[in-house]
């Protein structure tokens, strides 16, 4: 087994078990999608690199539609269905074991893109280059990502993201990206820091 896959595995094995694989607020995410007011009735929906499933659960119980639910690990879709299960909701799941950045979907055909903190995988400007062609004319993209939030970085700190992800850049430059990538930035929020 190659380095890279030993250290997928072990990631997988640290967060099994767990409701979320990284960053992310139950309450936060209803305050989000709150402040959405743009989605068709039957909304078709996207939750990218999904984990275990706690933004799909919220999205699919929440809109009461489908819910494509994409992750590369087979481990994390099946405690999804689970999950689903025991909320009654299996039927509005539909678990894509796939990589995110290279899904053969038609274009325009999500309403509402779903990524916590899974962007990062494809880096930020990489994940919005694979998404944009799913985005219906008047989709709505809900994306989390790692940002600096001043220029004032410590030199300890950009060494430590050099090496553990060379892309991370500033809101500002995030908010760059974004526009030029062909989405319009309608907000930008921080997670609070309990999430």
């Amino acid at each position: 087994m190659e380095e890279h896959e030993k250290h997928i595995q072990a990631l997988i094995k640290l967060h099994l078990g767990m409701e979320r694989q990284g960053p992310g607020d139950t309450n936060y995410s209803n305050y989000i999608l709150s402040l959405i007011k743009e989605l068709p009735a039957n909304p078709r929906i996207a939750d990218m690199g999904c984990g275990a499933g706690a933004g799909t659960i919220l999205l699919s119980d929440r809109f009461k539609s489908k819910v494509r639910a994409v992750d590369f690990s087979r481990e994390f879709l099946n405690e999804l269905i689970n999950r689903a299960k025991q909320r009654g909701l299996e039927h509005l799941v539909e678990e894509i074991e796939s990589n995110m950045g290279s899904l053969d979907w038609k274009p325009e055909t999500i309403d509402l893109l779903w990524s916590e903190g899974a962007a990062y995988n494809l880096t930020f400007a990489g994940a919005l280059k694979a998404w944009r062609p799913l985005m219906a004319a008047n989709g709505i993209a809900v994306i989390s990502e790692m940002n600096y939030f001043t220029s004032e970085v410590p030199e300890s700190v950009q060494v430590y993201w050099q090496n553990a992800y060379p892309t991370i850049s500033s809101e500002s430059e995030n908010s760059n990206h974004a526009n030029s990538s062909g989405f319009e930035v309608l907000g930008i929020h921080r997670l609070p820091s309990k999430a």
